[in-house]
């Protein structure tokens, strides 16, 4: 960065900020995808579980959550037995998953 934004702190080398791991989940669990929606995000773990977390206005988190699901809570989606989540995608204001 140059000019203006240097001066003041924003984007220049002098004042880049460490990279740092932020604990979100058990160390146990990996994380294999993510995606996000406007304010909500969904993670899909290695064992294919479904967690998601956000602004829950339009239920795009669940249906039986009447507020907002913050990360230290994140919601685990419940499938039937031996159905494994494949895939999700988030849109602006919903979440898709697929199942094998």
């Amino acid at each position: 960065s140059s000019g203006i934004n240097a001066e003041y702190g924003g984007l220049s080398r002098e004042n880049a900020m460490e990279n740092m791991p932020v604990p979100l989940f058990e160390e146990d669990m990996e994380i294999d995808y993510i995606s996000c929606g406007r304010s909500h995000s969904a993670f899909l773990t290695k064992d294919k579980s479904l967690y998601l977390c956000g602004w829950n206005k339009y239920k795009q988190c669940s249906e039986d959550a009447n507020e907002d699901i913050y990360l230290d809570n994140r919601l685990k989606v419940n499938t039937p037995s031996a159905t494994d989540v494949v895939d999700v995608v988030c849109g602006p204001w919903s979440t898709y998953f697929t199942t094998d």
